[in-house]
């Protein structure tokens, strides 16, 4: 007779390697130390997730297969999850061939992301105000947790900051602070340190000085960044009537937006809204918004500089992100060349003829991996890996890959 072989690893169950947040605190990366049987997307609950944490992932938190070695948890409002704690994974994995022991439930300790992503804030307050008035200082942010607040002031000139508005200010921990005008003895930076649960930290400020009395109350109010100059952009000018004075009259608005680094004006606007419209500004500079409010000779101003940022670039691929072909093509065309840059171009119209725009800085890169373990893709005649031309345009032999 005749006898035949055949070697076969068999594998340990699968383990967990590292959990991590994500830069933004958002989501929970999951990391096997080898392809898993793991797959789809549903609630983490019961799921991928052993029972009864929906109190640290928050209320209908969803378990991501985003390969065959990771799984995302993408936390929801509410959660309480914090560096150093624990999620328990469930059991029922295996190695992705199957040739491996059942994984059973396990704790693992969730490590801080290696750079955490700072929060973006913005402070809201006067630059000037009457001494018979109370100024008001907001601190709007968006981060994927509430932030905790410190808030403190500082002289900005030869002034001291009296020792009741040093007080008042370290008594506060909310978003916002109020105090009467009176507090200030001059020129003074309000500063706020806004930190998310991750321990990274943005520190904006004001300053603000004191006025004659009657003079409004004005605050420029701008969004949190980042901001891009392919959105348009919007200021408000919150004014209160100073309660110095009786008659209130209809308040006139001057705005002015300015490059700061030519120091040419860019804009202007006489109403109570500005709205700066996309593909005015450049991108990686910083502009200076000021707003005048009064009226007959009785002016408060307020300004806010803020610097702009590159908007990411947008891929288009002709036919969609999932393509179909028979494991006999020998030339799968791959068309990108509808990209764009939206700081330079517009998104393309399907209805125009017209020759589209064109970014000449533009480059690409094409890779290619397998699903769903997300191994790069091989030659199947040498094993070598496969490569595709840093064209618009590429093509793919997908008889020739293993």
């Amino acid at each position: 007779g005749q006898v035949t072989g055949s070697a076969v690893t068999y594998e340990k169950m699968p383990q967990v390697q590292t959990a991590r947040f994500d830069a933004d605190g958002g989501k929970v990366h999951i990391d096997f130390k080898a392809p898993t049987n793991g797959t789809g997307i549903a609630e983490c609950d019961r799921g991928a997730l052993s029972a009864g944490q929906t109190a640290l992932t928050g209320s209908g938190a969803v378990c991501e297969w985003t390969s065959a070695s990771r799984m995302t948890v993408q936390l929801e409002f509410g959660a309480t999850l914090l560096p150093g704690g624990t999620l328990s994974v469930s059991g029922g994995l295996t190695a992705e061939d199957g040739l491996s022991d059942v994984s059973v439930e396990h704790s693992v300790t969730v490590e801080a992301p290696v750079l955490a992503s700072l929060p973006a804030v913005t402070l809201t307050g006067p630059n000037q105000v009457s001494l018979c008035d109370s100024a008001t200082f907001t601190a709007v942010g968006s981060a994927s947790r509430p932030l905790t607040y410190v808030w403190t002031a500082e002289s900005s000139g030869n002034v001291n900051v009296s020792a009741n508005l040093t007080a008042q200010l370290a008594s506060e921990s909310g978003s916002a602070v109020t105090f009467p005008a009176s507090l200030l003895s001059g020129a003074t930076v309000v500063r706020c340190v806004a930190t998310n649960f991750l321990g990274a930290s943005t520190d904006v400020s004001v300053t603000v000085d004191t006025v004659a009395a009657g003079y409004p109350v004005v605050a420029l109010e701008l969004p949190p960044p980042p901001y891009v100059v392919s959105r348009d952009l919007y200021a408000f000018a919150t004014v209160n009537f100073s309660s110095c004075v009786v008659n209130k009259a209809m308040q006139e608005f001057e705005w002015t937006l300015t490059d700061t680094g030519s120091r040419s004006m860019v804009l202007t606007g006489t109403t109570g809204e500005f709205s700066i419209p996309k593909g005015l500004l450049q991108g990686s500079k910083e502009y200076n918004i000021t707003v005048r409010v009064g009226h007959n000779g009785i002016y408060s101003s307020s300004s806010k500089s803020f610097s702009t940022t590159p908007s990411p670039l947008v891929t288009l691929v002709a036919g969609g992100s999932t393509r179909l072909a028979s494991p006999t093509t020998t030339d799968l065309a791959l068309d990108a060349s509808s990209s764009y840059d939206p700081d330079i171009c517009q998104a393309p119209d399907p209805t125009n003829t017209a020759a589209a725009c064109q970014d000449a800085a533009m480059s690409f890169t094409w890779g290619c991996k397998t699903t769903p373990d997300g191994m790069p893709c091989r030659q199947r005649a040498d094993w070598s890996l496969s490569t595709l031309a840093p064209t618009a345009v590429a093509s793919v032999n997908v008889a020739a890959i293993a």
